[in-house]
């Protein structure tokens, strides 16, 4: 119902607290329907003009003005800078709790090539992805000279789940139709944050090096960097739309909890 101290602003503004207050007021409330605005309002738009304003014009005379500063914005798409994707997962934990969601049970040992797949019924930290998200682009840009392809598009996630035991951690990918072979380049990888000190907050990587038919290779980044070195070997499954890997704890730091 106030504007922020000064001092207090820049927190403000990294931790949310004018969502937070509305999403609080929608968790008191409990209607049966929220709808939550503001994607995607951080854009630039072509203006003709410099409309007495200090824009950088283009050839064309025309310029492009931020509709909001991170100061100002009400949107919850992530940015590179100040808040990043905070907004973003505070609208993830917000709809859980809005729908009764719990978080994971935890730890459940995987019996890896005894029961195929059937141990991952019953996890329930399972993940979601949008179906038909993999479709190659073939556009032209907005100047109608240059012209982006990319045809790398496939194995639809539709779900992926993970779980852990004393020893071991387990991840589990389900795609949409049968995968493709292992052989492909850049096949299914998989980014695993401990520590957020490596690649772009990521600490470990399997598949960057391709895997063999029953062995995948776990890579630790650098810090700050996509150079990487060769951790050792782990076990995978993969039969039709579903993979399986076991992870040993020890590989990937986590002699005591795992985060």
């Amino acid at each position: 119902g106030a504007p922020a101290r000064a001092e207090d602003l820049e927190r403000a503004i990294y931790e949310g607290w004018n969502f937070r207050e509305q999403l609080n007021h929608v968790l008191e409330k409990d209607p049966r329907i929220t709808f939550i605005t503001g994607w995607n309002e951080w854009t630039m738009y072509r203006i003709p003009g410099n409309l007495g304003v200090n824009g950088v014009t283009d050839p064309d005379g025309f310029f492009f003005w931020d509709q909001f500063n991170y100061r100002y914005n009400r949107d919850i798409q992530p940015m590179a800078y100040h808040y990043k994707d905070a907004t973003y997962y505070q609208m993830v934990e917000f709809i859980r709790r809005y729908k009764g969601q719990t978080h994971p049970k935890g730890a459940k040992p995987m019996t890896m090539s005894m029961n195929g797949f059937d141990d991952w019924l019953d996890v329930d930290a399972a993940y979601y992805d949008d179906i038909g998200d993999i479709t190659h682009r073939d556009a032209h840009a907005f100047n109608n000279t240059l012209k982006y392809t990319n045809t790398s598009g496939r194995n639809d996630i539709i779900s992926a789940k993970v779980s852990y035991d004393s020893d071991y951690v387990y991840f589990y990918v389900k795609t949409r139709e049968a995968m493709t072979p292992y052989t492909d380049p850049s096949w299914m990888r998989l980014f695993i944050r401990t520590e957020g000190k490596g690649w772009e907050g990521y600490d470990y990587i399997l598949n960057k090096k391709s895997p063999t038919e029953a062995k995948a290779f776990l890579e630790k980044f650098e810090e700050g960097s996509w150079d990487t070195t060769v951790v050792g070997e782990v076990d995978y499954e993969l039969k039709g739309r579903e993979m399986q890997v076991s992870i040993p704890r020890k590989m990937l730091g986590l002699t005591n909890t795992v985060r």
